[in-house]
């Protein structure tokens, strides 16, 4: 082989030259790139995120009806164990009733006289009429006749309601439940003076605990978006296509001791008016309570889904 290159063979390895070199270059940075990462797709949907919300609150009974002394006198008897159920008419607490039976015998002395003069009045009345229609006695004489009846008359009617009055008045010696609930601790024992300050007009109380009420105060603010939820809800309940399926859950009531109370709560009013002073409203939510487990007067916190 001629071991001298022609100017032509020469020419013709440097232009091969020149393009291999950026072919070899662009394959090394390729190599040098790093692959693109994988990204992930997710899916975002939109809705209503539940936003609970806490107030303070304080228990009561659905009804709790205080026993009173309606008249004074010395308990002869407590008729009933403190902290018990007590039914519907049950006889609680016994005052001395002699003094207000002894009233009751002289109105009914006072009744008996009464229909005594009316008679009389009456007999006389009857004696003077016919006689008057004949002239036989004259015109005033008729006039006081029918006068003494009517004064007559309306002395039995005023010694009847006297007597009705002293029966009421005796009737209140004994004191009985009003409702079934369980009744407190009685402020009175037997042989103390009752019925007039200060000594205890309000015996006791009889709580109705079937139903437990919540009382606890809102801001304006919390106000109108619970008013406004409410209302929301009453329009899902009109339109069948979308029901409400958080209503049970909406209130619960959270125990001084951090349980969630079992049972669903509902609220039951709003105040008709915002405390000027505080600027909050007063709500109540009630709760059932079968078993019990609820007394008026516990802490309690509400939490609401708004």
């Amino acid at each position: 082989m001629n071991r001298n290159i022609s100017k032509k063979q020469l020419v013709y390895l440097l232009f091969l030259a020149i393009l291999i070199i950026p072919l070899t270059s662009c394959n090394k940075e390729k190599k040098a790139q790093m692959p693109p990462p994988k990204v992930q797709m997710v899916k975002v949907l939109q809705t209503k995120v539940p936003v609970p919300v806490d107030f303070v609150g304080q228990t009561y009974g659905y009804q709790d009806i205080p026993i009173r002394a309606r008249v004074d006198g010395f308990l002869t008897g407590v008729h009933f164990q403190e902290g018990s159920r007590v039914r519907k008419g049950q006889l609680l607490y016994t005052i001395d009733p002699e003094q207000y039976k002894a009233v009751e015998a002289s109105n009914l002395s006072l009744v008996s006289e009464a229909k005594t003069m009316l008679v009389k009045a009456e007999a006389d009345l009857n004696r003077i009429r016919p006689l008057a229609a004949i002239n036989a006695v004259s015109k005033s004489d008729l006039d006081a006749a029918v006068a003494q009846y009517d004064a007559a008359k309306a002395q039995v009617e005023a010694a009847e309601a006297q007597l009705k009055y002293s029966r009421i008045n005796l009737s209140y010696t004994t004191i009985y439940s009003p409702i079934e609930g369980i009744i407190g601790r009685t402020e009175a024992k037997t042989g103390e003076y009752v019925g007039k300050y200060p000594n205890p007009v309000v015996l006791n109380t009889v709580s109705s605990i079937d139903t437990i009420l919540v009382n606890f105060s809102i801001s304006e603010g919390e106000f109108l978006r619970l008013s406004r939820m409410i209302i929301e809800r009453n329009e899902r309940k009109i339109n069948e296509e979308t029901p409400d399926t958080t209503k049970k859950s909406r209130i619960s009531l959270i125990l001084s001791d951090g349980t969630v109370f079992e049972q669903p709560g509902r609220f039951n009013f709003a105040d008709r008016e915002v405390d000027p002073s505080t600027g909050t409203i007063l709500m109540q939510a009630a709760f059932y309570n079968p078993q019990k487990l609820l007394r008026p007067g516990q802490f309690a916190r509400i939490k609401v889904i708004i």
